[in-house]
């Protein structure tokens, strides 16, 4: 119990008007006072000291418990610490994986497209071969009826002369849509021009306009 307390409670107010009277009737005898005096004394003094033992305690368990907490804080912080580290490396670890699949991924489609590239073209060069090798049976054909006497020169040459035509049509016709309108990298599209959405046809300007004629008109 504290001193403010002891004062302020009604109990200790009895207490005293006891105390006040008990020394009231000891005052004849000195000894007696004396005696009883250093007892309530020894009294005040063991109650002083347990009350700053009570708070001593109190104080201690409470620095105490707030000490455990900041441990514990502390320990949490690093346990969160250590799982946002592992966490990190987790995700570090797929994105690795994550990049190395669409990097086989988009390897594997330009080997597919390269190998499907390679086999159209080469299909299309011995689709070329196999008309070179019919038209050269075709004119060695009529190269022996010819010299055989069985058509004239001039039946030769309008059967022959056609398909040469046509054969080089279909070689030039083939080498122009492979090097400029066929696309570099998928077989089946074609090179647009950016700005009509169209084939790129290539222009025959014989004469260039002048621009006198230009200005002419427009005035």
């Amino acid at each position: 119990m504290s001193l403010q307390t002891q004062l302020t409670d009604p109990s200790t107010t009895v207490d005293n008007t006891e105390l006040k009277a008990k020394i009231d009737t000891l005052k004849n005898d000195q000894n007696a006072l004396k005696v009883f005096l250093n007892s309530e004394k020894d009294k005040l003094l063991q109650q002083i000291d347990d009350q700053k033992k009570i708070t001593f305690d109190k104080v201690y368990g409470g620095l105490n418990d707030a000490s455990q907490a900041n441990l514990t804080i502390i320990a949490l912080d690093q346990k969160n610490k250590q799982l946002n580290d592992i966490q990190q490396k987790v995700l570090g670890e797929q994105d690795k994986s994550a990049h190395h699949v669409t990097e086989d991924k988009n390897l594997a489609k330009r080997k597919y497209e390269m190998n499907e590239w390679s086999v159209q073209n080469k299909k299309e060069t011995l689709f070329i071969y196999s008309m070179f090798l019919i038209l050269l049976s075709g004119v060695v054909l009529l190269s022996a009826l010819l010299n055989m006497g069985i058509i004239s020169s001039y039946l030769f040459t309008m059967i022959v002369v056609p398909f040469i035509i046509i054969f080089l049509m279909v070689v030039i016709y083939r080498a122009r849509l492979t090097s400029v309108y066929r696309d570099k990298r998928y077989w089946n599209r074609r090179t647009f021009d950016d700005k009509s959405g169209r084939l790129k046809i290539p222009t025959f300007a014989i004469c260039p306009p002048s621009s006198t004629g230009s200005s002419e008109t427009s005035n």
